[in-house]
C-alpha cells in the first residue's frame, strides 16, 4: 500500500512537473518577437529654425500589429521612425501620411507665412517572415498614392504658399501688362505677314474699292458654248428651210 502511494505521489510529481515546463516554452516562445523599423524623411524647410513634420500612421488590416505610435514629431531635415513590435509572420498593411489637413499659419520674426502640407499618403506593407530556429525577418515596400509607383523613401516636403495680397497684386500687375501689350499690338500697323492667309490682301497701289469684274474668269468654256450654239442655230435653220423647199415642190 505504501509502495503504491509513493508511486502515485511520484507519477503526480512528474505530471507537475511536466505542466511547469511546458507551460515556460509556450511563455518564452510567445514573446519571440522582432521589433520592426519604418523610416520617414522630412525635408529641410530654409524659413524656419525649428520647424516639425507631424506625421501619422494607421493600420489597412485588422490582424496588422498595432504600431507603438500612432504619431511622431519629426524636425525638419531629420529622419523619423516608426517601430512596431511582430510577434508572428504575415503581410501587414498600414499608411503613413501628414495628420495636418489644412494649412497652417505660422509667424516668426514679425512675418507670416502660410504653410501647404503634403497631401502624399504611402501605402506600406510589411512582409513578415519565420525562419526555421524562429527568427523573424521582414521587409518593408512603400507605394505613394499619386502615382502607384514604388516609392525609393517615405519622403514628405512642405512649402510655403504666396500672400494673397502680394498675389493679388502681382496678377493686378500682369493684367495691366497685357493690357498694355493689347493695346500696342492693336495700334501697331497690320503687315502682310500678320494677316490671316484665307484674307486676300490688296496691293499697296490698288483702291480698296475695286471689285471683281470677271477678267480672270475661264474664257475656253464661254467660247465652246458659243461655237455649239452657232452650230445648232445653222443646222436648224439648214434643215427649215429644206423642209420649206420639200413642202412647195409638193404643193407644185
Amino acid at each position: 500500500m505504501k509502495a503504491l502511494r509513493k508511486l502515485l505521489r511520484l507519477v503526480g510529481i512528474c505530471t507537475l512537473s511536466f505542466f511547469v515546463f511546458f507551460n515556460e516554452c509556450v511563455t518564452a516562445d510567445s514573446y519571440n518577437q522582432i521589433t520592426a523599423e519604418i523610416p520617414v524623411k522630412c525635408v529641410y524647410m530654409p524659413e524656419f529654425d525649428d520647424y516639425t513634420y507631424n506625421i501619422a500612421i494607421e493600420p489597412l488590416n485588422n490582424n496588422s500589429p498595432v504600431p507603438n505610435e500612432d504619431n511622431i514629431s519629426v524636425l525638419h531635415d531629420n529622419m523619423g521612425v516608426f517601430t512596431l513590435d511582430i510577434s508572428k509572420s504575415g503581410t501587414f498593411r498600414y499608411k503613413i501620411f501628414e495628420s495636418y489637413t489644412d494649412d497652417e499659419i505660422i509667424t516668426q520674426d514679425n512675418i507670416t507665412y502660410t504653410i501647404q502640407h503634403d497631401m502624399s499618403v504611402y501605402n506600406i506593407t510589411l512582409f513578415v517572415t519565420e525562419n526555421t530556429d524562429g527568427k523573424f525577418n521582414y521587409s518593408v515596400s512603400a507605394i505613394a498614392d499619386e502615382n502607384d509607383f514604388k516609392a525609393d523613401s517615405i519622403k514628405f516636403k512642405d512649402k510655403i504658399v504666396l500672400d494673397e495680397e502680394f498675389s493679388d497684386d502681382e496678377s493686378s500687375d500682369d493684367e495691366s501688362s497685357n493690357d498694355e501689350s493689347s493695346n500696342s499690338e492693336s495700334s501697331s500697323p497690320v503687315t502682310e505677314s500678320s494677316v490671316n492667309s484665307q484674307t486676300s490682301v490688296l496691293p499697296p497701289d490698288s483702291d480698296k474699292t475695286t471689285v471683281l469684274t470677271g477678267d480672270t474668269a475661264n474664257t475656253n468654256l464661254v467660247v465652246f458654248l458659243f461655237l455649239i450654239s452657232l452650230c445648232t442655230s445653222v443646222t436648224i435653220i439648214i434643215l427649215g428651210k429644206k423642209r420649206f423647199k420639200e413642202n412647195d415642190d409638193l404643193e407644185n
